[in-house]
């Protein structure tokens, strides 16, 4: 995928960045000749190329030493004007470009912008950012990450759009996942009324016809897989009664999945009774076998080789991505070794 943004790639280009970082003014300002209003402006247009071109204006980098990782360049503060205009426009892109986490329409126009956006309201670190970052809780681990830091207070956030019609399957399984961290981290500290409703998002999820709204082949198996694994960390009586029938093949969860798909489930609610699983154990299935003709075992002779498959190369080289003049330029590549290469990174904090 295309990198919607500048990376840093050798010392020369850290040190230009580290000489522009410390350029700006320190608040009210995103750079020589653009204040933060104006950013903020220019984020609330509903085109998506100025929203774009607005969000380069804004210094905010990964740190891979920090907890969250995204993060402004030290010094930087942002407006409370210019935080409102980046979580309005988060909720914007999440409701009108994009369905769970896949782009819809113009959404796959600009994806870099949709990430663009989330990282930055992570490095806002408020927590009026919970309801536009619960949106996007499909994301990954960083925005599960990053609403675990505001604490239970996130928790309703999270019930409540995992319990949305709206939602897609894998926004209710990333929250589904999400509420399971939180049981997990605050077992001790839940009150019984935030028990209570992740409960009846488990049963939700493990029974009715919830689940059938999705696709039985790899949606919904995804969705009460990850509903067993809320199950099993909450230890609570009617949801081990429920993993229990699962394990046995005798529950109405099995019924909104592929049959293909109901051992693998089985088996993970098997694994749930005795502890908490974060993920669908595999059964292990012989390796498929090629039948020999009737000749062949009745001469017994050898079966005949299989074929090699030809390497697939594509006919013509593909054509690169255009769409603003910010993007068009080819991101540079990656230093050997490199893995998760972030699309934005900080300057290393001077020597003390």
């Amino acid at each position: 995928m295309e990198v919607a943004t500048r990376q840093i790639c050798n010392p020369v280009t850290w040190a230009g960045i580290a000489v522009l970082a410390a350029a700006p003014a320190l608040a009210g300002q995103a750079g020589p000749g653009r204040s933060q209003a104006d950013i903020a402006r220019a984020l609330r247009s509903h085109d998506r190329d100025t929203v774009a071109h607005a969000l380069g204006a804004v210094p905010f980098g990964f740190d891979p030493e920090d907890e969250l990782g995204w993060k402004f360049v030290p010094g930087y503060v942002v407006t409370p004007e210019l935080s409102a205009a980046l979580i309005s426009a988060l909720d914007r892109e999440a409701r009108v470009h994009l369905d769970g986490c896949t782009p819809t329409g113009i959404g796959g126009r600009h994806l870099e912008l949709s990430l663009e956006l989330e990282h930055a309201v992570i490095a806002l670190r408020d927590p009026a950012t919970i309801a536009a970052l619960v949106q996007v809780i499909c994301s990954g681990g960083g925005v599960r990450q990053a609403l675990m830091r505001f604490g239970p207070v996130m928790i309703p956030h999270v019930v409540e759009w995992a319990r949305s019609p709206d939602a897609a399957w894998a926004d209710v399984a990333g929250s589904l996942l999400a509420l399971s961290r939180a049981v997990e981290r605050w077992e001790g500290t839940l009150a019984s009324e935030t028990r209570a409703s992740i409960k009846d998002v488990a049963l939700l999820y493990l029974g009715g016809p919830a689940p059938k709204r999705f696709d039985a082949s790899l949606e919904s198996p995804y969705v009460i897989g990850k509903a067993i694994t809320l199950a099993s960390v909450m230890r609570d009586p009617d949801l081990l009664g429920i993993l229990e029938d699962i394990s046995e093949g005798d529950h109405e969860a099995l019924g909104s999945v592929h049959p293909n798909m109901a051992p693998d489930l089985k088996n993970m609610a098997r694994e749930g009774l005795s502890g908490p699983v974060w993920a669908m154990p595999r059964l292990a299935s012989p390796a498929p076998r090629r039948p020999r003709c009737d000749a062949a075992i009745i001469h017994g002779l050898p079966p005949p080789p299989v074929p090699a498959m030809p390497r697939w190369r594509p006919a013509v080289p593909p054509r690169p991505r255009r769409s603003s003049p910010r993007w068009r330029r080819p991101a540079p590549p990656a230093p050997p070794g490199a893995r998760g290469w972030p699309a934005r990174r900080l300057p290393p904090a001077p020597p003390a």
